[in-house]
């Protein structure tokens, strides 16, 4: 719902993509086992991917990139403000349903503890000035 203003893109609903995704493969699966010979989820090719799709490895792992893109898009939002593909309301409409789901959301938790080492780690850099680190720390404490 918060991206509704934003501009449209792809890159934007890819969270609501690989949530349909998920949900697609368990509910695939469920009709095969329930009718092994389901006419197109039983051809072989098709149904080792939703064998694939359907178990607890590929969900996690889609549920964590899922979230990880969720907070992607926010930066992206407010990236693309200055140069007029976004607007304010938009980014903050987006970061004020994050911060909802932030505090409901183990994975989206740990998508920004992981953004937050990531840019630690680049920070460490022997290259980098010591005042963007020290930048970077104020900010980060703030928020």
């Amino acid at each position: 719902m918060s991206i509704i203003m934003a501009p449209k893109g792809l890159f934007l609903y890819t969270p609501l993509m690989i949530s349909a995704l998920l949900n697609l493969a368990s509910e695939f699966k469920k009709s095969l086992d329930t009718n092994p010979s389901f006419p197109v989820l039983s051809i072989s090719a098709i149904k080792n991917y939703i064998l694939k799709g359907a178990g607890a490895p590929f969900q996690e792992q889609g549920r964590l990139i899922r979230g990880n893109i969720e907070v992607y898009v926010g930066f992206y939002l407010i990236a693309a403000i200055p140069i007029g593909m976004s607007n304010i309301m938009a980014a903050m409409m987006y970061w004020q349903m994050m911060r909802m789901r932030y505090m409901m959301n183990p994975i989206i938790q740990g998508a920004f503890t992981k953004l937050h080492n990531d840019i630690q780690g680049y920070l460490a850099y022997q290259y980098v000035p010591g005042f963007v680190g020290k930048a970077y720390g104020f900010i980060s404490g703030g928020l």
